[in-house]
């Protein structure tokens, strides 16, 4: 007998993360979500919410994405409590107040937009199924315009382009605006632009090199959405930015269209 699926959600107290818990567990009553919270109350009080609304399939975990022993803790729970991963959701994200680019703040961002993802996906790996999903949630602003010099656009976009090359190149970010250099090498100066960006390659990446694990990987952007990070001016509400992530998570993939793909509003758009 096949157990209930199990599906990830990283950030999932608040904002995007907690409508794309309370959605997929609206949509997959026989799935378990376990939404995950840096700040375990937040996460603990999420949680209820959604149980007093009757979505009871909704479990907390604490999870802060940079903290390896903290990553760990949510691969024992699960192997204690699931027999594996189904969906994993990289939904926590992090953007600096203020307009000066500064190493604390490409550092801070880098880690969780990108080095956090690549931590959590690396670590449930072993524990996910065949046909097991990966759902990146990126920005529009990961786009890969003409702020990027075409050095910079061509290394991203690169189909070869490996895991170590990649961490490379966002090394080389954090070096130059350690120095202060970073339009003359080509970089955007938005630390949450360029973590984006690097997490879009990651799910290139992936979705080439796990192919023969069965595991599609794929991006999305959920538009400019009102949450403490979007601002109140934004358009969106956050349910509507949780659509296209739940659509990942649980549409056919005959209906996604593959793997390594970039998704608004559940259509194709460029890197």
């Amino acid at each position: 007998m096949k157990s209930p699926p199990v599906i990830v959600v990283t950030g999932g107290n608040r904002g995007i993360g907690r409508e794309i818990c309370r959605s997929l567990a609206q949509q997959a009553v026989d799935a378990h979500i376990i939404l995950c919270a840096r700040d375990p109350v937040k996460g603990e009080a999420a949680a209820a919410v959604m149980h007093d609304d009757g979505l009871v399939n909704v479990s907390a975990h604490h999870l802060d994405v940079t903290d390896p022993n903290s990553v760990m803790s949510l691969v024992h729970a699960i192997k204690s409590a699931h027999q594996g991963v189904d969906v994993l959701i990289n939904n926590a994200g992090h953007a600096a107040r203020g307009k000066e680019l500064t190493e604390k703040i490409a550092r801070t961002t880098l880690a969780v937009n990108f080095y956090g993802a690549r931590q959590v996906s690396h670590a449930l790996k072993p524990l996910m199924h065949d046909c097991a999903r990966v759902v990146n949630v990126s920005s529009g602003m990961g786009e890969l315009d003409s702020s990027y010099s075409d050095v910079r656009r061509e290394a991203l976009l690169h189909p070869d382009l490996t895991l170590k090359e990649l961490e490379e190149i966002a090394a080389d970010f954090i070096d130059d605006v350690i120095v202060k250099r970073v339009s003359r090498r080509g970089w955007p100066a938005n630390a949450y632009r360029v973590s984006k960006a690097t997490l879009n390659a990651l799910t290139r990446i992936w979705a080439r090199d796990w192919a023969d694990d069965g595991i599609s990987v794929n991006a999305v952007c959920p538009g400019w959405v009102r949450t403490d990070m979007g601002g109140i001016s934004a358009p969106r509400t956050a349910a509507k930015g949780a659509e296209t992530p739940a659509w990942l998570a649980l549409a056919p993939l005959t209906e996604i269209g593959g793997s390594g793909l970039f998704f608004r509003d559940k259509e194709k758009i460029d890197w």
